[in-house]
Order: structure tokens, then C-alpha cells, then sequence
């Protein structure tokens, strides 16, 4: 009779969670969302992005070289205008999908055209690379 109380007694206590116990969860939970945020490239805290190129898949991955090809271009740019194009990288997908945020504020305008004019002409016709202007960050 008494183990027949005592294992009611555990049951009872271990079916109820506490409140103490579920505010814990979402003060952790709370946490976690904070430090996404913080993780998240200082471009995206803009209004708009200047230029986001995105690395997408369509069931078969990202296209393996288009990372390579982009920092190649970077560096081209950079050798013929004499200024580093910075940007930030965002990842969101499960097949390795992901955002490079461009501010381009170390352009003047005429170097923004050149710069997205010549990086569309590098990946014309490559459809899981897409290059939007102006667009607002993926998880704003």
C-alpha cells in the first residue's frame, strides 16, 4: 500500500510541470532569440539592402562555385577601383542556401552601377544565384 502511494505521489508531481519550471523554458527561449539577432550581419539592420545576392537550391545544393566566383569578382573590383567591396552573409536554408548583404557604402554611385552592372553580367544565366537591388533583409 505504501509504494502504491508513493508511486502515486511521483506520477502526480511529475505530470504537473511547475510554472516556475515553463517560465524557465521561455526566459531560454527568449535568449536564443536575442543572440540570433545579434548574429545577424550589421547590413541587415538597414532599411533595405543595397544588394543582396542570393546562393539558393532547388533539391541539388548551391552551386559549388559561385562562392569562388564572387570573391574572385571582389577582388577583380577591387585591383582596378582600389577599394574592398565589404558584405555579410546570412545563412537560412537546410541545403546550405545563403544571403551575401551588400551595403556598397564604400562606393560612390557611378562604382555601385559598375560593381552590380558587371557582377549580373558573372552570373547571367545562372538561375540558383540571384541578384535583387533594394530589397529588404531575408529576416527582418
Amino acid at each position: 500500500m505504501r509504494s502504491l502511494l508513493f508511486a502515486a505521489a511521483f506520477f502526480t508531481i511529475a505530470c504537473n510541470p511547475s510554472k516556475k519550471a515553463s517560465s524557465i523554458t521561455i526566459t531560454e527561449l527568449e535568449e536564443s532569440k536575442q543572440a540570433e539577432q545579434t548574429e545577424m550581419p550589421p547590413a541587415s539592420m538597414e532599411k533595405n539592402i543595397r544588394l543582396l545576392v542570393t546562393f539558393a537550391s532547388i533539391g541539388a545544393g548551391i552551386d559549388p562555385n559561385g562562392k569562388t566566383m564572387l570573391d574572385g569578382y571582389i577582388n577583380s573590383f577591387k585591383e582596378k577601383s582600389g577599394k574592398l567591396v565589404k558584405y555579410g552573409t546570412l545563412a537560412w536554408g537546410r541545403e546550405g542556401e545563403y544571403d551575401c548583404e551588400f551595403s556598397l557604402n564604400e562606393l560612390n554611385l557611378n562604382e555601385q552601377t559598375d560593381f552590380i552592372k558587371g557582377l549580373k553580367n558573372l552570373f547571367e544565366g545562372n538561375q540558383i544565384i540571384q541578384i535583387e537591388e533594394n530589397k529588404p533583409s531575408r529576416f527582418k
